[in-house]
C-alpha cells in the first residue's frame, strides 16, 4: 500500500520482510455471494418504510437477525449470517460500496446515523429496490479474511473481552 503511494512498483511474491505495522501478505482471502443477504436487507427496509421506522445500525441488524424487543419482526427470504459480527462487517461492506448510505440526524446532544438503502454503483436510483436477482450475472460479492483482526489477536494473546479492554483504557 505505501508502495503504490509513492507509485513504487511492488512485487507482494518477493519477500518484504513483514515491514508493516499490519502485513497481509499470507492472509487467505475468501469470497463470498451476499447477494441473498443484501436481498433479505431490502425486505427489512420495505418493512421498516410501511411502518415509518428508520433504522440505526444497531436495530437493523438486530432486525436481520430477528432480535426480539425492536419492534421490526420481518419474515426474511433468506436467513441472515450465523454471528452478529459477520453481519456488521457485511452492512460496512454495503456501505463502502455504495449499497446502503447513511442518513445523518442532529440533535443538540447528539448526532444520529441511520442506514437507508443507497444509489447503488449500477445506476439504480435512490429509493428504488435494485433487481440484483442471484443467477443473471448481477451479483454482490464481499472479499473477507478467516484472519482474526488485530483487535481480536490483542484480546486472545491477553485472554480478554472487548468490555474490559476498555474498562482498562478509560482507568
Amino acid at each position: 500500500m505505501i508502495a503504490e503511494l509513492f507509485g513504487e512498483a511492488w512485487d507482494k511474491d518477493k519477500a518484504c520482510n513483514e515491514m508493516c505495522d499490519h502485513c497481509d501478505k499470507d492472509m487467505n482471502c475468501k469470497e463470498m455471494d451476499i447477494t441473498n443477504h443484501f436481498l433479505s436487507l431490502c425486505t427489512v427496509f420495505e418493512v421498516a418504510a410501511s411502518r415509518k421506522i428508520r433504522l440505526t445500525g444497531a436495530k437493523l441488524v438486530g432486525a436481520w437477525m430477528g432480535s426480539p424487543g425492536n419492534g421490526l419482526k420481518v419474515n426474511l427470504p433468506h436467513p441472515p449470517l450465523s454471528t452478529r459480527g459477520m453481519c456488521e462487517r457485511v452492512i460496512a461492506h454495503l456501505l463502502i460500496e455504495g449499497y446502503l448510505q447513511e442518513d445523518f440526524h442532529f440533535t443538540p446532544y447528539n448526532t444520529i446515523s441511520y442506514i437507508l438503502p443507497g444509489g447503488m454503483r449500477n445506476g439504480t436510483t435512490e429509493g428504488e429496490r435494485p433487481e440484483r436477482k442471484p443467477g443473471n450475472g448481477q451479483q454482490v460479492c464481499y472479499h473477507y479474511t478467516s484472519e482474526p483482526c488485530l483487535l481480536d489477536a490483542i484480546l486472545i494473546r491477553h485472554k480478554m473481552d472487548k468490555t474490559t479492554l476498555v474498562d482498562q483504557y478509560l482507568q
